[in-house]
């Protein structure tokens, strides 16, 4: 058994180099990999824009009655020069008039017969009431950097850049495969003896979530040969192979033996973690391969600590956890302490969790209403209430 961050390293240091890209309309870009700087093709805003609904004057005319010259609507170019004693309406978003120096609001004018006043000056002088040419980005600066996972606040960049279509990573193909005879599809009805698979589509989101495509080999029963064969073909078909269950000593658990037949070199096959001490990982020459516990929270635990983190890095994804600094409301006590253990959390309010009732790694409606786990570091027995805890945000 190695030490979780030993186990985590080791992953990440064998991510394959993988440099596959393909290019997708703006309106297919949300959560894939960015595979090239943006730059801004021009300066942003391209011209003094103006910010608001009032009236462009020169600064020194602010307070005097002031002839109107011109009104200029967005998407129009004054054809006006502003002079002292004149100024123009303006609407926001349209340039800002030659000799104008700024914009005082309607809110703060008094207009009447083609003149108008400012009728609060000392305000008016504070702000400016336009923004610069090039005050957000100059020509050519890179507005959002390659490996970064698109997301909808990143879109007005690339679309007022003028990028159509953007050349993203292409997502790794995920095998999912579940193992043991106890399981049926959430279709079956279970037999008393049954249960549901529950960790594949678990599975196959986690890895939707995280920029992969899942495909589901469905359930392989607890048979050495069979394992092997549909681990040959997940192989032949996939970047990444994710099983679930037989990974533990039983005397039907034979995921580790099918592994290496199939041509897969076992790295390790137990880590220091609480759920999902059995974890194993597995290499080949082009394939990288997981293996999980059965039990559904172990499942969901070591996919989001160690195999997401690995899909992202091989995407050359940007890629940053959201963890946020809580206070536990109810503490939490356990006996053992020779692993670091993970526990799913409900977040209250914007600064307190609580811990649900959570009978350990088979309960798995414990994480419907989870928003976050924590962790407590190996050694160490006991969170007190009212203690601050790192959220990991799910």
């Amino acid at each position: 058994m190695i030490e979780f961050s030993s186990a985590l390293k080791i992953v990440m240091d064998h991510v394959p180099k993988y440099d596959k890209k393909e290019t997708v309309d703006i309106n297919d870009c949300i959560n894939r990999v960015l595979a090239f700087d943006i730059s801004a093709d021009r300066p942003a805003p391209p011209f003094n824009r103006v910010a608001m609904d009032g009236y462009a004057c020169r600064k020194n005319d602010i307070g005097n009655e002031l002839k109107i010259v011109e009104i200029v609507p967005a998407g129009k170019t004054a054809e006006k020069f502003i002079n002292p004693g004149e100024c123009s309406k303006v609407m926001t978003g349209c340039p800002l008039p030659d000799g104008a120096e700024m914009v005082f609001m309607i809110e703060v004018a008094v207009e009447k017969n083609g003149l108008v006043t400012c009728t609060d000056p000392e305000i008016a002088k504070k702000h400016e009431n336009y923004s610069k040419t090039g005050e957000d980005a100059k020509k050519g600066d890179i507005v959002i950097r390659k490996g970064k996972v698109i997301e909808p606040r990143h879109i007005p960049a690339i679309a007022t850049n003028g990028y159509s279509k953007l050349v993203v990573m292409k997502r790794p193909v995920v095998g999912i495969i579940a193992t043991g005879d106890e399981l049926v599809e959430p279709f079956e009805t279970p037999l008393p003896h049954q249960i549901r698979n529950s960790n594949s589509y678990q599975l196959s989101a986690q890895v939707i979530r995280a920029g992969g495509v899942p495909k589901y080999y469905g359930i392989v029963k607890d048979d050495p040969e069979k394992t092997e064969k549909i681990v040959k073909t997940a192989k032949s078909e996939c970047d990444i192979i994710l099983m679930s269950g037989g990974v533990s000593a039983g005397d039907f658990d034979f995921v580790a033996d099918s592994l290496v037949k199939a041509g897969f070199q076992i790295i390790f096959d137990s880590v220091a973690v609480k759920p999902g001490k059995p974890t194993t990982f597995a290499v080949s020459d082009e394939v990288i391969c997981f293996g999980m516990p059965g039990n559904p929270v172990s499942t969901f635990v070591i996919f989001e600590i160690i195999v997401r983190p690995f899909i992202m890095k091989m995407m050359n994804a940007d890629h940053k956890p959201a963890h946020v600094e809580m206070i536990l409301q109810n503490g939490l006590k356990r006996k053992r302490v020779e692993r670091k253990e993970y526990v799913p959390v409900k977040i209250l309010d914007s600064r307190t969790v609580f811990k649900p009732e959570y009978h350990g790694s088979g309960h798995l409606t414990s994480l419907a209403d989870a928003d976050g786990i924590i962790v407590i570091e190996k050694g160490e027995h006991e969170i007190a209430s009212g203690s601050k805890v790192e959220v990991l945000i799910i």
